[in-house]
């Protein structure tokens, strides 16, 4: 590589160059307090050039540009591995110089000069490739259009408002000080050897380059890592009509969960917790395993997006596209999805599922799964985390669940089931039996215990009473104290003597508790008045609950137990 010293207006000016953002870079971000920076470092040098006392004229230093040349047709083409914000934030300031000026000479300097290029194989002749989600923005700007709302626009209408303010502050100031003053503004320009047997890798300069800004996400990073050894116009057609629209698009802020969740499948090895202190560590094997597993880029690219829409159907609580083979079995597969993921938040079984989803969507080796056996097999995950979750057993299931992964083949080839899979885990990753579950349902505070899960845990078992659906997740449906929380006088008459005993055992049993969407209109009432307004409930309720005359001790552990068996 090589290092040369230039103002920002030299490397800008250059009419045979065109600059090309790669799409592993991140997408315009300075606000106001940055762009409040730039135009105070520009009027900085202007004022030193107006102040006749001051002979020697300011400059300023204005960061780093890491530039790789490429050949593109007669012209040369400068891919920006880094300094984008830099180079994008002068461009900008340039157009809205150029838009608060009258004189068409001006604005056509500042056009011819800076912002296209004859020789440019942009669209428009448009100098500066921006990153996609800039671009049409960008575009406009320069065209003299309205961009888009947001980043961009909104330095753009700042830089303007502090140029007309400064005009107004100091009428002196014209237009060929803001140039002066561009001219002024250095950067140090790294370029990039070309010859392989430098060993100058983009990607290692880039990850070495923002090791000391915010950290880039795992996504980022496994991005940057499969794009950007290739050339300029391959990263753009794969990141336009592949990556970004069937990946970044579909998962937005997941992108980093679903790679880790991808690898953890793969290799059926839990991995950390995507966060800020073990993204490299995390990136490191992510690397090592495209390395090892693929040939090409391409091929990796090829296997994850087959990946994607799996996955969307796991973080998307109400998902739209058709999943099961027969129509018939698709609101159960989603029920079963949005139970596991959304009710119960697993995230131990996220890698496991995906892969029970690809075994389901496409042909593996010969193997696949049906409607059928992913009902089943969703069914035995969603009875293994409500029991553990009843019995408080939560501890171990991220490391360990994910290893289940290598035997999906197993559970499509019909030689073992799910079920199976997870009654043989050690003691500690167990599926509670009856006999445990009985007692412990037996003996809990179940209103409070089980806060997170109770209103499902309770929907779940009404609807296999009843065999109608509740609707758990309304919030109108509530948990309601049969029993209630305060007790009037009628309620200690029916209870006998020992009401306070018996109020403070059973309060928040589970035989005492109902789903209900009257929870505020009978609270504290009788049970004859409680019993009157659930006969018109659109929820279905037990007839132990409803037929009886009194609600005492007695009653509650009959329904207790109807409510376990």
């Amino acid at each position: 590589m090589k290092t040369e010293s230039h103002s920002i207006n030299d490397v800008l000016a250059k009419n045979a160059t065109s600059f090309f953002i790669p799409p592993f870079q991140r997408a315009y971000a300075w606000g106001k307090p940055e762009i409040e920076r730039y135009f105070s470092d520009v009027t900085r040098i202007i004022d030193s050039e107006l102040d006749s006392k001051q002979q020697d004229k300011l400059e300023h230093f204005f960061g780093t540009l890491v530039i790789k040349e490429e050949k593109a047709g007669f012209a040369n083409k400068s891919v920006i591995v880094d300094g984008q914000q830099r180079l994008t934030t002068t461009l900008i300031f340039l157009i809205a110089l150029r838009d608060t000026e009258t004189d068409s000479d001006k604005v056509e300097f500042i056009n011819q000069n800076y912002l296209t290029n004859n020789s440019s194989t942009f669209q428009d002749k448009i100098k500066l490739k921006q990153v996609t989600k800039d671009w049409d923005s960008y575009k406009a700007l320069v065209n003299g259009l309205e961009p888009n709302p947001g980043v961009i626009r909104i330095a753009y209408e700042l830089f303007k408002k502090f140029i007309r303010e400064k005009k107004m502050l100091n009428p002196e100031v014209e237009f060929k000080d803001y140039i002066i003053a561009i001219q002024r503004m250095n950067v140090a320009v790294i370029f990039l050897d070309e010859r392989p047997f430098k060993g100058e890798d983009p990607q290692i300069i880039f990850e070495t380059l923002n090791s000391l800004g915010k950290p880039l996400s795992l996504s980022d990073l496994v991005r940057n890592f499969v794009l950007l050894k290739m050339d300029s116009e391959s990263q753009s057609h794969i990141y336009e009509k592949v990556w970004h629209p069937k990946i970044e698009e579909v998962f937005d802020n997941n992108s980093s969960k679903f790679f880790r969740d991808y690898l953890q499948y793969k290799k059926a090895t839990s991995l950390k917790v995507v966060s800020d202190n073990n993204t490299k560590e995390l990136y490191q094997q992510f690397k090592d395993f495209v390395d090892e597993g693929f040939e090409k880029h391409n091929h990796f690219i090829d296997d994850i997006v087959r990946y994607v829409k799996c996955y969307k159907w796991i973080i998307t609580e109400v998902v739209n596209d058709i999943i099961s083979r027969d129509s018939s079995n698709d609101k159960e597969i989603k029920e079963l999805l949005r139970i596991i993921f959304h009710d119960i938040k697993s995230e131990a079984f996220k890698p496991l599922v995906l892969g029970l989803l690809e075994y389901h969507q496409y042909e593996v080796n010969g193997l696949s799964l049906s409607d059928e056996s992913l009902i089943t097999a969703l069914k035995s995950i969603r009875t293994y985390l409500i029991r553990r979750r009843i019995l408080g057993l939560t501890q171990g299931e991220n490391k360990n669940i994910v290893t289940i992964s290598k035997r999906i083949f197993e559970i499509a080839g019909g030689k073992i089931s799910m079920i199976q899979l997870l009654t043989n885990m050690i003691y500690r990753l167990r599926i509670p039996n009856d006999v445990e579950l009985s007692l412990s349902l037996k003996s809990m505070n179940f209103y409070k215990g089980l806060n997170k899960y109770s209103k499902l845990i309770l929907g779940k078992i009404e609807e296999n009473n009843t065999k109608v659906a509740v609707d758990f997740r309304n919030k109108k449906v509530t948990i309601e104290h049969l029993m209630p929380q305060k007790l009037e006088d009628n309620w200690k008459a029916d209870l006998g003597d020992n009401f306070e005993e018996i109020h403070q055992t059973y309060l928040h049993n589970i035989g005492n508790l109902i789903l209900t969407e009257f929870n505020s209109e009978i609270g504290n009432k009788s049970f004859q008045e409680k019993k009157s307004k659930l006969q018109t409930s659109s929820l279905n309720y037990r007839l132990d609950i409803i037929k009886r005359d009194i609600w005492n001790q007695e009653s509650i552990i009959e329904h207790q137990a109807n409510m376990i068996k």
